[in-house]
């Protein structure tokens, strides 16, 4: 290499003399000039916000022990839930299915839980008013009652946790597929050929 920023290359034992630009612009790895190729910076800038994303996808989940953690608290969140939906499969009338949240106070001092306004007749073992602690989790387990009146299909219901403090209330849903109870009736055996 000769120090006037130009470099030789051999090719059939020809040395040829090539320019090679500001230092700035060469790829230290392969020596080329990453301008004359785009997908070079494309893919850097790829992994750059890909790594990005994922330190700050860790740092939600060490910090708020969820990966929904940090989107609750950029919307003002001082409780913080694991998950705010939850499927508990299916039912049928006279069947109960529980679904269990686990809360979590982000907040330097402890959170009082009020009580608790559910959008039907579901309900909670929990006796309010509770207080989580600060950095504390503790479990909620919401009983979904279905009877005869629940009409078939899916059924959500939706819980708002009211605190004691001006925030906004922590809404929780839980779904379920209702299916009829099978009808049970007396066997008959019927002729072959027949129709019941």
């Amino acid at each position: 290499m000769s120090e006037t920023g130009t470099r030789a290359l051999s090719t059939d034992n020809a040395p040829t003399q090539v320019p090679r630009g500001d230092d700035a612009s060469l790829d230290k790895a392969s020596g080329r000039d990453v301008r004359s190729n785009p997908w070079i910076a494309i893919s850097r800038f790829a992994c750059a916000l890909a790594l990005v994303a994922g330190l700050t996808l860790a740092w939600s989940v060490w910090r708020y022990g969820s990966p929904l953690g940090l989107p609750q608290v950029l919307d003002g969140k001082i409780l913080i839930a694991d998950r705010t939906k939850m499927s508990c499969g299916e039912a049928q009338a006279g069947e109960e299915r529980v679904a269990t949240f686990r809360l979590r106070n982000i907040m330097s001092q402890p959170v009082r839980i009020v009580g608790m306004r559910p959008s039907c007749g579901c309900g909670t073992t929990r006796e309010f008013p509770f207080d989580i602690a600060p950095g504390e989790t503790q479990l909620l387990p919401l009983t979904i009652h279905v009877t005869d009146r629940t009409p078939f299909g899916e059924l959500r219901v939706t819980n708002q946790l009211m605190l004691d403090t001006s925030s906004a209330p922590v809404t929780l849903e839980a779904s379920l597929l209702v299916r009829a109870r099978p009808q049970q009736g007396p066997l008959v055996d019927l002729p072959r050929g027949s129709k019941p």
